[in-house]
């Protein structure tokens, strides 16, 4: 028997995760019951409310020795960002627990979700392979597109590539057809 699971509300928890990672590549495979992340994450420099140990030196002592060079008043370049590799593992229960810590954050039933953010990308990915009866393989995304590898129950196996507007699309499609199985 082939057996197909149900793909959004995981994958929308796991989108909101990755999202407060500012993950900007990964990819994605089922492992089991658990969900195996690749990719990468940008990481800020300090922000103003953190300031570096450069800046609170420079706080006390006014201009540092090899700043004396610079003209006054010019702007000093922002910090570079760091990229980083992560590899992240979601269990049921991390999952469960994701879910839950986003369902209280979206307590505001008027509040209309963000279509083009990754947690809704990611629900909207869950519901299409859902419709499809398709076991999921992995999903890849590289900030422009997402890439899906999936099996059908004959055994088949695709790949499709979606842009963000593709998957709004289906989105669309899919708001409508709740909205027309519930009227009123």
């Amino acid at each position: 028997m082939f057996g197909t699971a149900n793909y959004a509300q995981p994958l929308r928890a796991i989108g909101q995760a990755l999202e407060l990672l500012n993950v900007e590549s990964f990819d994605m495979e089922p492992d089991g019951e658990d969900f195996l992340v690749r990719g990468k994450a940008t990481l800020p420099g300090n922000s103003p409310e953190q300031p570096s140990e450069e800046d609170k030196v420079r706080h006390i002592w006014g201009v540092l020795p090899r700043q004396r060079t610079l003209e006054s008043g010019m702007n000093v370049p922002a910090r570079p960002v760091t990229v980083t590799q992560l590899e992240l593992r979601y269990t049921p229960k991390d999952v469960d627990r994701l879910e839950s810590e986003g369902r209280a954050k979206r307590m505001d039933p008027r509040r209309i979700p963000d279509a083009g953010s990754l947690s809704q990308l990611f629900r909207t990915i869950g519901a299409y392979i859902g419709q499809k009866r398709a076991r999921l393989l992995k999903v890849s995304w590289n900030g422009n597109s997402i890439v899906l590898l999936y099996e059908t129950s004959p055994g088949r196996l695709n790949d499709e590539v979606l842009t963000v507007s593709d998957l709004y699309d289906v989105s669309v499609r899919m708001y409508m057809k709740r909205a027309d199985r519930n009227p009123g």
